[in-house]
């Protein structure tokens, strides 16, 4: 289950076929402060957890989790949200706009995919002001929600599809 944009930038469900190549999937210190190395997120089970790579042509160079209502109930009431959790992108690739081009293939993707889902919503550190603004870029709105996470404040961000 692929979907395909320019440069060859594509979103695939995770299958165990990419378990080397995230096993040598690099984050600098300052950016694995704020997410979860995609080895160890891959490990969480749940039905309603969807494992992704950002694939550029065969290369993984990103990497996220979408969460059904067992992680999205935490920031809102809407059903038929998911939670985008552990979104990064390989530090050796960052810079490279691959970032840009994931998130715009989300839209697409999740209706072909997950047509149930109208909404993703995310938390993001205040302190991660690069991340806050890929995301708001991509079209993710504050909506001046606010919580307390383990490493100082988050933003929760909202996106409708």
């Amino acid at each position: 289950m692929t979907l395909t944009k320019n440069n060859d930038i594509r979103l695939h469900f995770y299958n165990p076929a990419f378990l080397s190549q995230l096993e040598k999937y690099y984050l600098k210190a300052e950016h694995h402060y704020f997410t979860a190395h995609p080895v160890d997120t891959v490990k969480e089970h749940g039905h309603d957890r969807h494992p992704i790579v950002i694939l550029n042509d065969q290369t993984v160079i990103g990497f996220f989790v979408l969460h059904g209502w067992g992680g999205v109930k935490k920031y809102s009431i809407n059903k038929s949200a998911m939670l985008l959790r552990a979104y990064s992108v390989d530090s050796r690739y960052q810079g490279k706009g691959f970032a840009k081009q994931s998130l715009q293939l989300f839209t697409p993707f999740i209706g072909k995919y997950i047509p149930e889902c109208h909404e993703v919503i995310l938390a993001v550190n205040l302190k991660n002001k690069a991340a806050q603004h890929v995301y708001k870029n991509a079209g993710f709105a504050d909506k001046g929600q606010r919580i307390l996470g383990e490493k100082g404040e988050q933003l929760i961000l909202h996106k409708g599809l």
